[in-house]
């Protein structure tokens, strides 16, 4: 229906402006780390610690995150204009407030639930299900045609001159007639019979696009289902993968104000951190797009906000 269409297209955005402000997060966090790396290696430059290079390089790390961070901001506030637009609002300027919570692993229906659900609540299905069954009236009506037809009738009448009269006639005078015709339909040209599977025709193709229309739902519900299970396994996967990322870097600059690593190694194990964050809330994104889509795949995300609502 139209009221999911709108619904799921205003979470997506939200989504969407969520994401950008996390990943603008992380490249601020970038910058700030970059920074800090300069300002680190400069001080162990001036005392002929390290070479020039190292500088360099980190002062080419600080430049390609200043860069990101602009790109960052530039893209927050394209998911702003979006969400605002699918809204139905203009974009002033107000404040907007995105907040977030851990990503929960939903309720995911089994196969026969996702079934049950699709043929209840999907509005597409509904729709082309009553098409089958109007459809089907129609067959039986033109079908029926061909069948005898019993029409019956009855009249009470009475007779008089004056009122008086009338009155006696109704009470002693009257007359009851009934009237029964039978019809057989002998012959109309065929008209009857192209009638009838032009009806049956109408009949079959509609059942034949409700079931395809709820197999093309069923796989697509399936698949939903699939990857929001593999999300379960991957989104915890990935937060370890930041926080193996987060000690790998701390870890190296130990080892680097020793003396003991390279600035390339405090580098990649910065990158490997802002990748790994990046990831991680792309995927957290992804997951929750997949979960809005599946709730209005089955027509149950407009229930959802109505319950919400009161």
């Amino acid at each position: 229906s139209i009221n999911i269409q709108v619904i799921q297209k205003v979470i997506q955005s939200y989504y969407g402006l969520l994401q950008a402000q996390k990943l603008l997060d992380v490249s601020e966090k970038n910058l700030e780390m970059s920074t800090q790396q300069v300002s680190l290696v400069k001080k162990q430059f001036d005392l002929g610690v390290v070479k020039r290079t190292d500088m360099l390089k980190a002062e080419v790390a600080e430049g390609q995150a200043r860069v990101d961070l602009l790109n960052k901001k530039s893209a927050l506030q394209n998911a702003r204009r979006i969400l605002f637009n699918d809204m139905g609002l203009q974009d002033f300027g107000q404040q907007i407030t995105v907040s977030e919570s851990d990503w929960v692993i939903p309720n995911i229906p089994s196969s026969s639930e996702i079934l049950q659900l699709l043929k209840d609540q999907n509005p597409s299905l509904l729709i082309s299900g009553a098409q089958v069954a109007l459809n089907d009236i129609t067959y039986r009506l033109v079908r029926g045609l061909r069948l005898p037809s019993l029409n019956t009738s009855m009249n009470y009448s009475a007779n008089g001159e004056s009122g008086n009269e009338l009155l006696d006639a109704l009470k002693d005078n009257w007359s009851l007639g009934l009237n029964l015709s039978i019809s057989f339909p002998i012959y109309n040209g065929r008209t009857l019979s192209i009638q009838q599977q032009q009806a049956n025709l109408l009949r079959q193709q509609s059942e034949y696009s409700y079931i395809t229309l709820l197999n093309d739902f069923k796989v697509q519900a399936e698949l939903i289902r699939e990857t929001l299970n593999n999300y379960s396994e991957i989104i915890p996967l990935n937060e370890s993968v930041v926080a193996a990322a987060e000690e790998d870097l701390k870890l190296a600059r130990e080892r680097y104000s020793l003396g003991s690593a390279t600035i390339l190694e405090i580098l990649d194990a910065q990158v490997s951190l802002i990748r790994s964050n990046s990831t991680l809330i792309n995927t957290v994104h992804d997951a929750r797009v997949q979960e809005a889509s599946l709730k209005a795949l089955l027509g149950t995300l407009d229930m959802e906000y109505k319950q919400n609502k009161r």
